[in-house]
């Protein structure tokens, strides 16, 4: 079944402007595309598609990484994130630390 992009956009609880933002940068290319009104129509299959980049968003991943390595999630790619994230990690504890010394010094 093909769901025009309205109706897809509900469907999935995500925006039109977003469809067609992923769309435009080829990360949720339309099942079809009328060539006379414009018409962007999805597929069931689609809603799948859509749901892995939502979840890859919610962790972390940009919409580049997203779109390079969609089609060949392995794990080395969430090992990555992962060392990203404690990296991040890392450099906040050591910026809590200073913000204590800080106002330790401040106070004395």
């Amino acid at each position: 079944m093909l769901y025009k992009i309205g109706d897809f956009a509900k469907i999935t609880n995500t925006s039109v402007k977003t469809l067609r933002f992923y769309g435009d940068i080829g990360l949720l290319i339309p099942e079809r595309v009328d060539v006379f009104t414009g018409y962007r129509y999805y597929s069931d299959e689609q809603i799948e598609r859509l749901k892995l980049i939502q979840r890859l968003k919610d962790l972390g991943f940009s919409l580049g990484e997203i779109r390079k390595n969609i089609d060949n999630l392995k794990d080395d790619i969430f090992l990555s994130k992962r060392d990203e994230f404690i990296d991040k990690i890392n450099d906040y504890k050591g910026k809590i630390k200073r913000i204590d010394m800080f106002r330790s010094q401040l106070k004395g």
